[in-house]
């Protein structure tokens, strides 16, 4: 029998499903955790997996580390939106296999395998042009290694022109030319605090 000590007990009760949400009688509410926006490795068991994201001016520095194996892999990405707020290019400074630094370029799929990203400097020289070497249903994607010339732009901290064309969607037609500036300044603090 329910006593005048069980009150506080039958007021939480709804509260926590027990009883049917509002406007849905008899049907409790369905509720479920969010998992977590870090893939973690299959090979690495939940919580010895760390990420780390420090932002820089213009850029963000991403660190993840397998805390077992003592492992960290980080890059420094930025990512260019539109006005509606989805991104129309991102790159990111990584390291190869070899651990040499690369560019990673990201257009949207449209752009199509085996096309040319080019990347304008405003100095006068010749552009870098980065062909795209695979895509997928949502992203292509481009690799550039970083050599002395690209060094210096990011020690300068200059603003990129980028330039790519977006095939039509459906029907054949010409292509539009996309071109947005990207900042390099912020990614030389960014690399520094690798």
């Amino acid at each position: 029998m329910l006593s005048l000590r069980h009150l506080p007990l039958l007021a939480i009760l709804p509260a926590i499903g027990v009883a049917p949400a509002f406007g849905q009688p008899g049907s409790p509410p369905v509720y479920s955790v969010r998992r977590s926006e870090v893939a973690v490795p299959a090979d690495v068991p939940l919580g010895q997996y760390r990420r780390v994201i420090r932002p820089f001016k213009n850029w963000t520095l991403i660190c993840d580390e397998n805390l077992r194996a003592r492992r960290r892999v980080c890059n420094i990405t930025q990512a260019i939106v539109d006005q509606a707020g989805a991104v129309a290019f991102s790159w990111s400074l990584a390291g190869s296999d070899s651990g040499a630094p690369v560019f990673i370029l990201r257009t949207p799929a449209a752009v199509g395998a085996d096309r040319p990203i080019t990347l304008a400097f405003g100095d006068g020289s010749a552009p870098i042009l980065v062909k795209t070497n695979g895509c997928d249903a949502s992203v292509c994607v481009a690799i550039q290694h970083v050599g002395p010339r690209l060094r210096g732009y990011i020690a300068k901290g200059v603003v990129v022109q980028i330039s790519f064309s977006v095939m039509p969607a459906g029907a054949p037609g010409a292509p539009t030319l996309t071109g947005l500036y990207a900042p390099l300044e912020g990614l030389s603090k960014a690399i520094e605090a690798i």
